[in-house]
C-alpha cells in the first residue's frame, strides 16, 4: 500500500513539473522589440509577476505588479479581459504557470516576455543596457 502511494505522489510531482515545461495554447513569448512596440498601445496591460521584493527594486514603468501566488485571487481586479496580456517574469516556467491561470479564467491574447534585471545586463562601461531579453 505505502509503495503504491510513493508511485502515485511521485507521478503528482512528475506531471506538475512536466506541465511547467509543456507550452500554453495562446501564449507568445516574444521579443524586446515586440514588447517595446506592443506596449504603445492601449489595449495591452503589463502583468509583473515577479515578488513584491524584486519588483520594488527595478521595474518596467505601468506594469501590474501581481506575484504569481496571488494572481488567482486578483487579476479580476486589475486585468482587463479584452486587453492583451503581456507576462513578465524572469522564469519561462513562471510566465507559463500565469498564463495557465489567465488562459483558464478565459483571457485569450497573453505574451510572455523575459525579464533580466539591471545587476545582470551591466555593460563594460557600467552602463544598463535594456531590462528586457529575448525569449525564443
Amino acid at each position: 500500500m505505502l509503495h503504491i502511494a510513493v508511485i502515485i505522489i511521485g507521478f503528482l510531482l512528475l506531471s506538475r513539473i512536466i506541465r511547467g515545461w509543456l507550452p500554453v495554447k495562446g501564449l507568445t513569448f516574444i521579443t524586446e522589440q515586440q514588447f517595446f512596440d506592443r506596449i504603445k498601445s492601449a489595449d495591452v496591460q503589463i502583468l509583473d509577476i515577479r515578488d513584491p521584493n524584486n519588483y520594488e527594486q527595478e521595474h518596467h514603468p505601468n506594469t501590474i505588479n501581481i506575484y504569481l501566488g496571488r494572481l488567482p485571487y486578483l487579476y479580476k481586479k486589475e486585468l482587463d479581459q479584452d486587453s492583451e496580456i503581456v507576462i513578465i517574469s524572469s522564469s519561462k516556467s513562471t510566465i507559463r504557470k500565469a498564463a495557465r491561470i489567465l488562459k483558464k479564467a478565459g483571457y485569450n491574447h497573453l505574451s510572455g516576455v523575459l525579464w533580466i534585471g539591471i545587476n545582470d545586463s551591466k555593460s563594460k562601461e557600467g552602463q544598463t543596457k535594456a531590462n528586457i531579453s529575448i525569449v525564443s
